[in-house]
């Protein structure tokens, strides 16, 4: 039977995907190599109980990563909502958010 999910929880090559009625499954994606992130949406299949095999990932609209000159590491996909929080005690340093993460036009322009 195939299911739909949400990713909330990445462990290494372990995922706690959530589902539409709210069980949360511990899954595995097929393959050695996988791209997953939280946020991302998984079609899966029961693999046994409380455990799943991810079988697809659905398009993503956005994807929230940080990057340097050796990897990538993906933080969050489909991403509606950035808050960044600031000290004021210290100015907000332009070198360390755009360190931090890259985020869609859309949610860069609403942030003054």
């Amino acid at each position: 039977m195939k299911l739909t999910g949400t990713i909330i929880a990445a462990h290494g090559r372990q995922y706690l995907v959530e589902l539409a009625d709210g069980e949360r499954l511990r899954c595995f994606p097929r393959g050695k190599k996988s791209e997953l992130a939280c946020g991302d949406r998984v079609d899966l299949s029961r693999s046994g109980d409380a455990q799943g095999v991810i079988d697809r990932v659905e398009t993503r609209h956005s994807l929230l990563y940080r990057s340097n000159e050796f990897k990538q590491k993906l933080i969050a996909a489909n991403v509606t909502q950035i808050v960044i929080v600031v000290s004021p005690a210290s100015p907000p340093s332009p070198t360390i958010l755009s360190r931090a993460a890259w985020w869609p036009r859309k949610a860069r322009d609403s942030v003054r």
